[in-house]
């Protein structure tokens, strides 16, 4: 753990139990060419016509469909088998719980936004599993930007989440080639209070050198939702952004960081001496004597 909140090795505080879907015994013709992946897909897309209807009273068919759901190798069945579960999902905690590991574990976009539509509509099954699972979605670095964005939404409606500050924390840190997916993280930090905020954006500075546009936007934003109105950022993350405005590698956008800073900087000679040295280097030079004037 930093000095402001959590690094990135942290790690979530969730443990979350093995799933074991049984094997179906008594297979149906129906059932049968479902579990075969080596059948043609509209075969088991057929297959699944059949077989859904039965999935509500029994147990071979939930379980074949479950099945399906975690191990067929077409993204498009996988979806089919999440919906054709949905039925039963909503109050049947068993396969609640199957959908949440498929949740955790699924890579395509279309199915895991899916798996969240079905899992923001459980009864009977705590909620605190369900918004743990959205939780290790965020960190994920597999989880694609638009499944993302659908749970960061489904998060922003809870109250109270817990450990939210430490997945957003988290959230924020991953290496990441898809910077968009850290935007439903920026969302999240304005469901904080105000001292989380600032723990979460002094962590990020900690730990994190912004290195493409893509970054640098989420920096930005991270930086100006932080602050309520009326409440000055804390002194350690002014100091933070200050050293971040000697950082060659920063480039050419080191001038809107200092920009960043000076909105926060407190009207001091130290800050007046800090500017007068920006103002020597090309990257800073226009912001650095803006400021001082």
């Amino acid at each position: 753990q930093q000095a402001g909140g959590f690094g990135p090795k942290t790690a979530l505080p969730f443990a979350f139990g093995t799933i074991e879907v049984p094997k179906v015994k008594d297979k149906t013709p129906a059932i049968r060419t479902l579990l075969d992946v080596r059948k043609p897909d509209s075969d088991r897309f057929k297959a699944l016509r059949e077989v859904k209807p039965s999935v509500l009273d029994q147990q071979s068919a939930r379980n074949a469909v479950e099945r399906c759901l975690l191990f067929d190798p077409t993204s498009k069945l996988r979806k089919n088998c999440a919906e054709a579960l949905a039925p039963l999902a909503r109050t049947h905690v068993p396969t609640q719980r199957v959908l949440l590991h498929a949740a955790r574990t699924e890579g395509d976009d279309d199915v895991h936004k899916k798996l969240a539509d079905l899992a923001s509509k459980f009864v009977g099954l705590s909620r605190l599993e369900t918004m743990a699972t959205w939780q290790a979605m965020l960190v994920d670095p597999g989880t694609p930007s638009r499944a993302a964005d659908k749970v960061g939404r489904y998060l922003r409606k809870e109250r109270n989440v817990p450990n939210l500050e430490l997945a957003v924390t988290k959230c924020l840190l991953v290496k990441s080639l898809d910077t968009g997916k850290k935007s439903p993280c920026v969302d999240l930090v304005r469901e904080l209070d105000p001292d989380a905020r600032q723990r979460v954006a002094l962590a990020y500075l900690q730990n994190f050198l912004p290195s493409s546009e893509g970054e640098r936007k989420v920096f930005k934003d991270l930086i100006r939702a932080v602050p309520e109105r009326g409440t000055p950022m804390r002194d350690d993350v002014v100091e933070a952004l200050r050293r971040y405005t000697l950082v060659p590698a920063v480039g050419r956008w080191r001038g809107t960081l200092v920009y960043e800073w000076m909105r926060h900087a407190p009207k001091s000679a130290a800050t007046v001496s800090h500017l007068l040295l920006l103002a020597k280097e090309t990257d800073t030079a226009i912001p650095a004597l803006r400021g001082l004037g």
